[in-house]
């Protein structure tokens, strides 16, 4: 058997991690809050074992200060801000993290 340089992750382990990344984000839209931001836990700490990017429709989906899973209307607050440049503000009303998305009109 053929001993792996150090770090070197097989392509086969991270399409497996991507995989579970995304199971996990399923599974944290289904269940409680707090059973969410175990899941966003466990799937970051996959992405980062694993030296894997978050997607970016999962990158969004979560705080990155306190690892909740977010849900519009239930965790956290969504505005549009139109001014010069056009952005998405999504603040977190657990640890009031504020995060900015541009888009275009």
């Amino acid at each position: 058997m053929k001993k792996q340089k150090r770090g070197k992750v097989k392509q086969s382990l991270k399409e497996l991690a991507r995989e579970r990344i995304k199971t996990l984000f399923k599974h944290a839209e289904t269940v409680s809050p707090e059973a969410g931001r175990k899941a966003v836990k466990r799937a970051r700490d996959v992405g980062m074992k694993f030296r894997v990017h978050m997607p970016k429709d999962v990158k969004r989906k979560y705080c990155k200060k306190c690892d909740s899973f977010l849900k519009p209307g239930v965790n956290c607050i969504v505005r549009l801000n139109q001014k010069k440049q056009s952005h998405i503000v999504i603040t977190c009303t657990k640890c009031g993290a504020v995060i900015r998305m541009p888009y275009k009109k």
